[in-house]
């Protein structure tokens, strides 16, 4: 039976210390973090990117980078697609991505579904590519703020993130089973962020 870890503060909530990234050499300008399709991080046609006609085909992953403070209140549906990089964006492979605001080799992220009313229920997966320019090749650690073992945005308690899934939801899932994302009659936004640790 999988064993599920709820991530602090992610969504549409003024949290700062959600997603932390490290990168084990110092990169030589700002680093980025986007999204695709697959693991080869090379294609970006699935419904997550393309959008419906009840968003205006746009992306539907939201990030912004937290490395310089809280995203503020209701961040999520304040966030404009931008062309390139910008410090939050609607997530599409190298269209659309957020950069970290400096050269630190730890960052940190808060990211969102904003799903239309029309997305339909199904299963959707995309993979997140942290990356950047760096004098050798780095090792890259995704951790995530573990709420399920008392990690809070005042003191943050991070678990490495491995190559779990991570599984966006309805309020009310826990350790043991997710409640998937009820669409409304407007855009939904996940109330929680789940990942699998077992």
């Amino acid at each position: 039976m999988a064993t599920y870890c709820r991530v602090s503060g992610a969504g549409n909530n003024n949290a700062s210390y959600v997603i932390r990234v490290v990168f084990s050499v110092a990169p030589i300008r700002a680093p980025f973090l986007k999204a695709w399709d697959n693991s080869s991080c090379n294609s970006t046609t699935g419904k997550v990117f393309t959008g419906t006609t009840g968003n205006g085909n746009e992306p539907v992953i939201i990030a912004k980078e937290t490395t310089s403070g809280l995203p503020g209140s209701n961040w999520v549906t304040n966030v404009v697609k931008a062309s390139g990089g910008a410090n939050a964006n609607k997530l599409k492979g190298d269209t659309n991505y957020v950069n970290f605001p400096n050269t630190n080799t730890t960052q940190y992220f808060n990211i969102a579904l904003l799903l239309p009313s029309d997305f339909g229920a199904d299963t959707y997966t995309f993979t997140l590519q942290a990356g950047g320019y760096f004098s050798s090749s780095p090792t890259i650690t995704f951790a995530f703020n573990n709420q399920t073992y008392g990690g809070t945005e005042a003191s943050p308690a991070y678990t490495t993130w491995g190559n779990y899934s991570a599984y966006y939801s309805s309020s009310g899932s826990s350790t043991s089973s997710i409640i998937p994302i009820y669409l409304g009659g407007s855009n939904t936004i996940n109330e929680e962020m789940w990942i699998q640790t077992a």
